[in-house]
């Protein structure tokens, strides 16, 4: 950090404040899962478009088999995500 003494003071003050460093870790792990999940849909959308090209071209069956299973796992990531979500609402 180019303000080393600044730095120091925030550390300082989520050590001295562990309500403030929870609330800070869990909407940081929040954020985080949300980004790497629209990541994942994003890059199994693309994937899919330039398979589809693939397969018209090719006509190989392994492509759409290799589809069909990059679907199930995002399908079921999203559902572990809801899940996880929906836990950590819970009281």
């Amino acid at each position: 950090p180019a303000d080393v003494d600044a730095f120091a003071e925030k550390i300082l003050l989520l050590l001295n404040d562990p309500a403030l460093a929870d609330r800070m870790g869990h909407a940081g792990y929040e954020k985080a899962r949300k980004y790497t999940n629209k990541i994942a849909n994003a890059t199994v959308i693309i994937l899919t478009a330039i398979s589809s090209v693939a397969i018209l071209y090719l006509k190989n069956i392994a492509i759409v088999i290799i589809i069909g299973y990059m679907w199930y796992l995002v399908v079921m990531e999203n559902k572990r995500y809801e899940l996880l979500t929906i836990e950590r609402k819970v009281p």
